[in-house]
């Protein structure tokens, strides 16, 4: 039997916990070889009290974002790669990677990203302000916890002295999770998700959820979780990876300049909560959302979506 074509026959099911099983396997090998390699390439000594903790030491910084690079080739990119190369000969087709995609579609994206900002505030907003019941008192605290760390390590990581810094957060931040993120969760999991469900809309809001969950990012799940939705459905109507890609790295991306801009004091830290308690922005940018979803929806696996 041909290597290439192992999964070729398989069932969705069996498919979906190969493509798991390449993801759990090819994280921890990176983050070990990654951990191993921080040590030696930037003299840092992680038995020490503080460790990788140490957000002050640029050291530190510097070999956490080297982990964070490989980490993200580990979690995101090297699995889907290696599953398609065993589902089918047309590896770019089967991951969504194909068809060169329509300037105005593309256009449309960043519109939809750029224009859904003060829908997705609001979301996030509202995200925040939710409190569970008293007997979640304990996993409440947790999840505030862990948001209090990932607002620290963000911080640490967005603090840019110049252009070097602002470019290698874009390829870190913005660039490598928008292919790979976009891979794995668009492009592999989920049409297997949906074949396994046996329904488009299931598979595609389990898709999302899986995506919001994996940030450990909860006060933030709602809108990344509506974000990865919309992507879903844009890939899945269009069959092409890259109208989700270039959005998830529009939206990205404008976060790190936007971090970038408030650092240098050219922008008011406002502009990170942009519309989020104006009811008439709210209510536009829902409405640009919704026209640029019927419009990929109405042009659904057409030819006027591929150049």
């Amino acid at each position: 039997m041909n290597s290439k074509l192992l999964l070729a026959d398989k069932k969705p099911i069996s498919q979906l916990l190969v493509l798991l099983a390449f993801v759990f396997v090819s994280v921890a090998l990176f983050a070990i070889l990654s951990l191993v390699a921080s040590v030696f390439l930037f003299d840092i000594n992680i038995m020490s009290p503080n460790g990788l903790t140490d957000y002050t030491n640029p050291n530190v910084i510097a070999a956490l974002k080297f982990m964070q690079f490989w980490q993200a080739l580990g979690l995101f990119v090297f699995p889907p790669i290696a599953w398609a190369f065993l589902v089918s000969k047309n590896r770019m087709e089967v991951l969504g990677l194909k068809q060169t995609p329509n300037l105005i579609y593309v256009a449309l994206v960043a519109l939809l990203v750029i224009f859904g900002q003060p829908l997705i505030n609001f979301f996030a907003e509202v995200n925040q302000s939710l409190v569970l019941p008293e007997f979640m008192s304990g996993i409440e605290l947790w999840m505030k916890q862990s948001e209090e760390q990932a607002a620290i390590i963000t911080k640490a990581f967005l603090k840019m002295d110049g252009a070097f810094d602002l470019s290698l957060n874009i390829l870190i931040i913005a660039l490598l999770p928008a292919i790979g993120e976009e891979l794995l969760f668009r492009g592999a999991l989920q049409p297997l998700l949906i074949k396994t469900a046996k329904n488009k809309h299931l598979g595609i809001w389990l898709g999302a959820i899986l995506f919001s969950a994996m940030h450990m990012q909860f006060y933030g799940f709602l809108p990344r979780m509506l974000l990865g939705a919309a992507f879903g459905y844009i890939y899945f109507w269009s069959g092409n990876l890259w109208f989700p890609i270039f959005g998830h790295f529009i939206n990205n991306g404008s976060a790190v300049v936007m971090a970038y801009l408030i650092g240098i004091e050219k922008l008011d830290e406002s502009a990170e909560t942009i519309g989020a308690n104006s009811a008439v922005m709210v209510l536009v940018s829902a409405f640009v959302s919704s026209v640029v979803m019927w419009f990929f929806f109405k042009n659904r696996r057409k030819e006027s979506i591929i150049a």
